[in-house]
């Protein structure tokens, strides 16, 4: 691809972020469950921030977690749209903002296929002092809006390094199952492991586990129990 292609569709897709009709498709796919979950109802929110991208995904797909029916066309335009936030690191305006000096000065050079993201979440991961909250605190919320735990394939960096244990250790499990990133930690010390996948699953999993329902998993097995004993709904996280 030309650098001019690149650079057009990188403007289109920032302008896709902050607001979804730009895409005429997932407008129009996403239309009526948007209509049926009132994820347009809030009237004490301001309307730019209504319209980005990450509020229409935020909003359909806790309907998707809740169990909720969400039509299948819509679900393929997400699909195609969280993939895209996990790839390009630039489309948050939150990680470009409150990362700057983390990517300077950790991740440069690593721009495309998720790399910096991952990049990010490595450093996050590791020395909480090397990481501004503000930046943590940003990672946290892109991986909420993509939420890679409900499909591995959303997290482009994963899927390629961990390709072959999926094939080997996973292969019983249908491709883009949630389970899939079960199987794989089920996996994370045994010969069938490699490096790579690892370091990439680690990275992942340590923003997942500090947000419950991010575990689509474990949100569909005790969401019930987090509400009758803890109080908890699906718009509350709890104390960290």
């Amino acid at each position: 691809m030309s650098e001019r292609c690149r650079e057009a569709l990188t403007t289109r897709q920032k302008l896709i972020a902050q607001d979804y009709k730009v895409s005429y498709s997932l407008a129009k796919a996403c239309k009526s469950d948007l209509r049926k979950y009132h994820c347009s109802a809030d009237s004490n929110m301001p309307r730019a921030r209504e319209a980005r991208l990450s509020y229409l995904l935020l909003c359909l797909e806790s309907a998707v977690h809740r169990g909720r029916v969400v039509s299948g066309e819509c679900q393929g335009e997400m699909m195609d749209y969280r993939r895209m936030l996990m790839e390009d690191f630039s489309l948050s305006p939150e990680i470009v903002l409150h990362c700057r000096s983390e990517i300077e000065g950790h991740c440069s050079g690593l721009h495309r296929k998720g790399r910096t993201l991952h990049c990010l979440m490595k450093v996050g991961r590791g020395d909480a002092a090397a990481i501004d909250p503000n930046c943590q605190r940003a990672l946290q919320t892109l991986i909420q809006e993509a939420d890679p735990g409900a499909d591995y394939r959303i997290d482009r960096a994963l899927n390629e390094a961990c390709e072959s244990v999926i094939q080997t250790a996973c292969k019983h499990i249908r491709n883009g199952d949630p389970m899939i990133l079960s199987c794989l930690m089920e996996h994370l010390y045994t010969e069938k492991m490699v490096e790579d996948c690892e370091h990439r699953l680690l990275e992942l999993q340590y923003f997942i586990a500090r947000d419950w329902k991010l575990d689509p998993v474990l949100y569909k097995k005790c969401q019930g129990d987090a509400a009758r004993l803890c109080h908890l709904t699906a718009g509350t996280r709890p104390a960290k």
